[in-house]
């Protein structure tokens, strides 16, 4: 992401007020595009300044005459590169003066724009309070206030099931995360590493497995509901916090290494198999019923 996309993204979420998943990814990625930014417009104490008279706190010694539009210079109807080349070609005083003033027009647009990111970092960092200088400052800080309050209120919103989505398409791709099938074995193979870690054996699983299965079938919404609410009580029973270890596994499993190690087991998943693949790096244990 680049400086003109986050700020077009901005300005389409903030007037269509788009609230679908998309648009929560968006907003998420220009807070973090524009964090990371803002961090790194800090100048490093070992590099040349834009200007000396800034750094040392002095006016502008040009009073305000490259803050303008570019149209407004010499030979102002070219742009940057072609300016640059007309110079490198033809070096007269007539365009290394144009190139002289595009110079010191764009060092105060960077300086402008790293001023910009300072303001928006104070402001999605939770400090309440700017304070504005000129009328461009105002429109900055109402549109980055304004974002603000959306993703606040967007994550609000958002429900736990939608934020494992971007991470399921991540891993996976469409097909596979919308594979019923998979999803099935995927869960019951989750469901039954926690009991086991819950110390229910074998034995008691597959006694339930032919219970449940010599009965009929469930309507989904309500096995839905009876899920969340066993599993609740379940970690009551274990003095288990269930919604910290529900965001905690999926900060774990969102780590870019993570994902990686993921697809890698994907790969490895048996074909035409409920059982799962195997991480590369896991020595697997081996099965009750094998000789070993």
């Amino acid at each position: 992401m680049d400086n003109k996309t986050a700020r077009q993204d901005l300005e389409t979420v903030i007037r269509v007020e788009d609230l679908a998943l998309g648009s929560m990814r968006k907003l998420r990625a220009i807070q973090d595009w524009l964090r990371a930014q803002a961090a790194g417009a800090q100048q490093a104490p070992d590099q040349t300044p834009a200007a000396r008279w800034r750094e040392s706190g002095e006016p502008d010694p040009h009073e305000g005459k490259y803050e303008g539009e570019r149209a407004s210079l010499c030979k102002g109807d070219m742009t940057d590169d072609e300016l640059a080349n007309e110079v490198y070609l033809d070096p007269n005083i007539g365009n290394l003066t144009a190139a002289k003033e595009r110079i010191r027009w764009l060092s105060r647009k960077l300086e402008s724009h790293h001023t910009d990111l300072l303001k928006i970092h104070r402001v999605t960092s939770g400090i309440a309070h700017v304070e504005p200088v000129t009328e461009d400052d105002h429109l900055t800080v109402k549109r980055v206030k304004e974002m603000a309050q959306m993703i606040n209120w967007m994550s609000d919103q958002q429900t736990f099931q939608d934020r494992v989505a971007p991470w399921l398409l991540e891993c996976f791709g469409e097909m596979i995360a919308g594979d019923r099938e998979e999803r099935n074995h995927r869960f019951l193979e989750e469901a039954l590493e926690l009991v086991q870690a819950c110390e229910c054996t074998a034995e008691e699983a597959h006694k339930l497995v032919d219970y449940v299965f010599g009965r009929p079938v469930g309507e989904k919404s309500q096995e839905v509901g009876g899920v969340h609410v066993t599993l609740a009580a379940l970690c009551l029973s274990q003095d288990i916090d269930g919604q910290a270890a529900a965001e905690a596994e999926l900060s774990r499993i969102t780590q870019p290494e993570m994902v990686e190690r993921i697809r890698e087991k994907q790969k490895r998943k048996p074909s035409m198999s409920p059982l799962p693949g195997v991480y590369p790096d896991r020595e697997e244990l081996p099965s009750p019923t094998s000789d070993n």
